[in-house]
């Protein structure tokens, strides 16, 4: 199926129009290379109601042939050597979340870096975080931290009192939040020129591989010291 494009005046002059094509998701060219679509008996340019494309003249009234020539094998590339193929079959999704810091036990005021691995290059805007499963009642966050233009986004939890847990993991598969700046929802999409494709964030459920509690052996002990006994380190009767 075809879609449609739109003219823009400001990309255009006196002898050449331009138009603006957003690719969108579910658009593909079959793996060909991109080009218009022809009707059976005729070949042209169409005309929104009211459009015209006229001869220039202080009183324009000869309207332009608007015949287009036949689609050519190599598309509308301009370069024999890099077609333009339109494909948005491979949307990013996560495929492996792990820690980059050693395996052992971790206590308040220590930092973990976690890694959430896509297979497609993403772009991200505002401040996802991770949500961390750190015991009954407990709300544990790691904050994005860089990555964008990648497929590794780097987040960072940093271990508060009370937090608990013998596996670190994700409170759940969808513990992957795209956060808010203040002003506009945060967003992690597909990359490209103008991007503007969602990437899928759902996670690797816990204990499943590429899951973080099955690559990683983190042990969150939150607790705040107490005192157990005093004794004294002199002899008795003495």
């Amino acid at each position: 199926f075809g879609t449609y494009i739109q003219y823009n005046a400001d990309k255009s002059s006196k002898t050449n129009i331009a138009f603006d094509y957003e690719v969108e998701d579910g658009h593909t060219s079959a793996g060909k290379d991109l080009t218009y679509v022809c009707n059976p008996l005729l070949c042209s340019l169409d005309l929104n109601t009211g459009a015209s494309i006229m001869r220039q003249s202080s009183n324009p009234s000869v309207s332009a042939d608007l015949q287009l020539p036949s689609p050519q094998a190599m598309g509308i590339s301009s370069d024999i050597f890099n077609p333009i193929i339109i494909d948005t079959s491979k949307i990013p999704k996560v495929v492996d979340v792990t820690s980059i810091s050693s395996d052992g036990i971790y206590a308040p005021g220590d930092i973990i870096d976690i890694r959430v691995k896509f297979n497609e290059v993403v772009v991200v805007t505002g401040f996802p975080f991770l949500n961390l499963d750190v015991g009954w009642g407990k709300m544990g966050f790691a904050t994005y931290k860089e990555g964008n233009g990648s497929t590794d986004l780097m987040f960072s939890y940093i271990v508060e009192e009370g937090h608990i847990s013998q596996r670190l993991s994700y409170a759940d598969p969808y513990s992957l939040e795209l956060g808010w700046d203040g002003v506009v929802p945060g967003s992690i999409r597909q990359a490209s020129t103008n991007p503007s494709i969602a990437a899928h964030i759902k996670l690797p459920a816990s204990g499943d591989t590429g899951s973080l509690a099955e690559n990683a052996k983190i042990i969150i002990d939150g607790e705040i010291p107490y005192i157990v006994s005093i004794t004294s380190p002199q002899p008795e009767n003495t």
